[in-house]
Formats: C-alpha cells, structure tokens, sequence
C-alpha cells in the first residue's frame, strides 16, 4: 500500500510581515487555512508544541508560532511549500513597535514571551534587537532552502506582490 503524503503551506513569515493577507489569500484559493496557532507551552525545535490536530486539521498555516519551526515541519510534512513573506525593514518595525509594547508582553502566556525572546532575544519591542533577530530569521530560511528553491516562495504582499504563484512553484 502505498503512503499518501499530505503536502501542507506553511506561511513562515514573521509577524507584521503581511501574514493575515497570506492566511486570506490561500483561504480564498480553497485551502483550510490557520492563522495564529498561539502557543500555550515553547520549547525551541521541539515541533510537538504545535497540537498535531491542528497540523492534521488544516492544509495551510501562517504567524506564529509557524515560522519558529521551518525546519521541524519541513522535515516532517516532505514535499510542503513553505512561503516566507518579508516586508521592508522601517515598515517593519513601525507596524513592530506598535503591537510588542511593554503591555503587550506582560499580557501574554509565558511560551509566547520565550517563543518571542528566542526570536528577537527580548519579549518587548526593542529596535536593535528585532531588526537583528529579522535579519538572522530571513537569512536562515534562505539559506535553509538555497538548495530546493521550488519550495520557497518569498513573497514582500506589503510592497504591492500578488499572490499569483507560478505554475511552476505551486505544482513542483
């Protein structure tokens, strides 16, 4: 018997980063799409902090805690497309500086504050410190996929991008 695989759409992108329009869109092209799984307990690299009946139960995810852990589900859901979509950096932190206030922090679970801390290395806004973890977060998807670039799309939906994909990229 053979073993059906599952290709799954991991929107990899940070938060800010044009993930809601994302979700929106792979919504509207017919997939099962989850936006802002939330975490509830954070460990890096350990994937079982996603519920595997939200893996199972949806055919696309985009924001966090998704980008955290690209290289956990592209080893365990083989033959996904993953699309990262990135925004211009002042944009970026604009749009950053208004949602991870001080208050913001203190008012989220405790996984999120170290799923956060992991990324940016502070729980709160910080501008140094986040252009820093968003730089080192695209670098690394980029170079994590350098070699199969038929299985990342970047996508900057913030400058104006559709989300018309190739035949090519959609279809391997």
């Amino acid at each position: 018997m053979n073993e059906i695989i599952i290709m799954k759409i991991f929107g990899i992108g940070l938060s800010k980063t044009g993930t809601t329009s994302l979700a929106g869109a792979l919504t509207m092209l017919g997939y099962k799409t989850r936006d802002y799984i939330g975490v509830t307990r954070y460990i890096p690299h350990d994937l079982s902090c996603i519920p595997r009946e939200e893996l199972d139960g949806y055919d696309a995810f985009t924001d966090t805690p998704i980008p955290s852990f690209y290289r956990e589900l592209d080893a365990a859901f083989p033959d996904s497309k993953f699309i990262l979509t990135v925004r211009d950096a002042k944009g970026w932190l604009t749009s950053c500086k208004k949602q991870f206030t001080v208050r913001h922090a203190e008012i989220q679970n405790e996984a999120t504050r170290q799923l956060t801390q992991e990324m940016y290395g502070c729980t709160a806004f910080d501008e140094e410190k986040f252009l820093a973890g968003y730089t080192r977060f695209v670098e690394g998807v980029k170079a994590h996929f350098k070699d199969r670039p038929q299985d990342l799309l970047i996508l900057n939906l913030c400058s104006g991008e559709g989300f018309v994909m190739s035949q090519e990229w959609w279809h391997g």
